[in-house]
């Protein structure tokens, strides 16, 4: 069953196709990173370090199964 139907691609916004689910994972491990730097007050620099390990372990194949608040809980 349908549940809505677009006539045309027009209507359709334009990142819609284009986002793949490694941005999604990256977006998501970034929100965690967030949250568990504000709870510990990590300073700037070691919140950059964690967005520099969640970067390094998303280009690992073996990590892109794991849940992001694992990957951002692992860069904390």
């Amino acid at each position: 069953r349908i549940a809505f139907r677009i006539e045309s691609t027009d209507e359709v916004p334009s990142d819609t196709f284009s986002r793949s689910p490694l941005t999604d994972l990256l977006m998501f491990s970034l929100q965690f990173l967030r949250r568990y730097s504000f709870i510990s007050s990590a300073g700037d620099e070691q919140h950059a370090i964690g967005k520099f390990l969640i970067d390094m372990a998303l280009l690992d194949v073996n990590c892109i199964s794991l849940a992001p608040s694992l990957i951002a809980a692992s860069a904390t």
